[in-house]
């Protein structure tokens, strides 16, 4: 986790031309599995500090959520290779 200092930096040079980019609040690709209450199966597409964008089985749209509710509604299943 970065600190204070470095992330208001990084906030201020953002939409300035050459500035080099920060690792701070960055949204990373994850492809995890996770299921909900009746047993349906998700996987993560990405998760940024405050969202994650995910696509349901079946489903060829992806959706968006806030983080603390998604880890409430879901939970990580293991996938099997």
């Amino acid at each position: 986790m970065c600190d204070v200092q470095t992330r208001l930096r990084c906030l201020l040079q953002r939409n300035m031309p050459g500035a080099a980019p920060c690792s701070c609040g960055t949204v990373r690709p994850v492809a995890k599995r996770y299921k909900d209450r009746y047993g349906n199966g998700l996987t993560v597409i990405t998760a940024g500090v405050k969202t994650i964008i995910y696509r349901r089985d079946g489903y060829d749209m992806n959706c968006e959520m806030r983080r603390e509710k998604f880890l409430e509604k879901f939970i990580e299943v293991e996938v099997k290779l």
